[in-house]
């Protein structure tokens, strides 16, 4: 069904391990203020909650504190 070929846009050449570097980037991608924690955040506020669903069996909403 699908194809992927794993190839790059530029030509890479790493001379050496830069640890630092490494580190920076592993915390973007999956850390905690990275790429995989906000992807979570937007899926999970994009549900609906059951309190939207007027003809759910649980649409019992809390009460107000005014």
């Amino acid at each position: 069904m699908f194809k992927h070929e794993k190839m790059l846009f530029h030509p890479v050449a790493v001379e050496k391990p830069n640890p630092q570097y490494a580190a920076l980037l592993q915390e973007q991608l999956g850390g905690g203020n990275g790429e995989l924690k906000a992807a979570k955040m937007y899926f999970s506020l994009s549900e609906p909650s059951p309190h939207d669903n007027p003809f759910s069996k649980t649409n019992v909403r809390p009460p107000s504190f005014q």
